[in-house]
């Protein structure tokens, strides 16, 4: 299953999708896309019962600890964990 949206092809719908708050992403600009994405990283690992930690995140993101350290900071800071 895939969806269109002004020519493009949005794949990977046809399994459990992930629900992201529209507020995330409203919330993007004061965050940071990296923020953003940890939290995304963070909602997915949750729902498939996984252990969330900034190793995995990491790992998932190819970014450094220091990196999702300073993410889970900012969103916390701002009250989305």
């Amino acid at each position: 299953m895939s969806s269109r949206s002004d020519n493009l092809i949005i794949k990977g719908l046809e399994k459990l999708p992930l629900q992201v708050p529209v507020e995330l992403l409203i919330a993007q600009k004061a965050l940071g896309i990296t923020a953003v994405m940890v939290w995304i990283n963070m909602a997915m690992f949750e729902q498939q019962h996984q252990p969330v930690n900034a190793a995995l995140i990491s790992e998932a993101m190819n970014i450094s600890e220091a990196e999702v350290s300073k993410a889970l900071a900012c969103l916390a800071d701002h009250g989305w964990i």
